[in-house]
């Protein structure tokens, strides 16, 4: 995940949060496109868990922060 938003980045694109992680899943989130409203989500899976609620409460404490939400 950090490799691919790594090359992401250098290529333009923004992210709204940082790398969420939790015991089985990796996340990340893009800006929101001004023109769409579409916000891609990088996700990464480790076991067949659902999100965890540190995930959830994380993301939205992120894109709170960064007023994205």
């Amino acid at each position: 995940m950090e490799g691919v938003c790594k090359e992401l980045e250098s290529e333009g694109l923004t992210f709204s949060t940082q790398i969420i992680k939790g015991s089985d899943l990796i996340q990340r989130f893009t800006v929101r496109c001004p023109n769409s409203g579409v916000m891609i989500e990088f996700i990464e899976r480790n076991e067949e868990e659902g999100f965890s609620e540190k995930n959830v409460e994380d993301l939205f404490r992120q894109l709170e922060a960064s007023d994205s939400y």
